[in-house]
């Protein structure tokens, strides 16, 4: 546990290498579980910062595979996971994640609701119309009180809406997504 603090100590000041070589020790001390999990979700973070993607979608997929499905962290690992996966162009790893969020099911927390926000932009980015329409859809279930508690939350929703209005051509409704997410950063 003692290594989950130092991590997350290095993460809030967004110290990249402190957070690589906590990450390292943690995994060499032989942390398990969901603190492994824990562990690797902010190394792939760390290593999105540094621009390391291959290492990024590594470190997320570790993440997945030790936090268990309740836990909301796994959320924070599969924003990493989407976004790493589309920077690198790893379309069918992109659409396999959407069973991760199944978009019948109403999100459990402001986080899934990020890591929805994130899935679907993401689908728009790689031209992914059919999964990506009916996530845009589903995130008009999230609390309006998780949108005016969370900024980010709001941020992305908006985000994912900007561009499906800029995929269809309509870069009026674009530019006013884009401007409120911008409003809520």
């Amino acid at each position: 546990e003692w290594h989950v603090r130092a991590i997350e100590v290095a993460r809030v000041g967004q110290h990249a290498d402190g957070v690589l070589r906590h990450a390292a020790r943690a995994i060499a001390c032989g942390v398990t579980g969901d603190a492994l999990g824990a562990v690797r979700w902010h190394e792939a973070c760390a290593r999105a910062w540094r621009g390391d993607m291959l290492g990024a979608e590594d470190a997320a997929r570790a993440a997945l595979r030790w936090l268990p499905s309740d836990d909301d962290r796994r959320y924070g690992a599969l924003i990493e996971l989407a976004q790493a996966t589309a920077m690198l162009g790893q379309v069918p790893a992109l659409r396999a994640l959407v069973d991760e969020l199944p978009v019948d099911a109403a999100p459990r927390s402001p986080r899934e609701a990020q890591a929805r926000a994130v899935l679907t932009a993401e689908l728009w980015l790689t031209a992914q119309v059919d999964l990506a329409t009916p996530m845009l859809a589903a995130l008009a279930r999230i609390p309006a009180r998780w949108l005016d508690d969370e900024p980010m939350l709001a941020a992305r929703c908006a985000w994912a809406q900007a561009l499906a209005a800029q995929f269809h051509g309509d870069l009026a409704a674009a530019l006013a997504h884009d401007r409120a997410a911008l409003g809520h950063m």
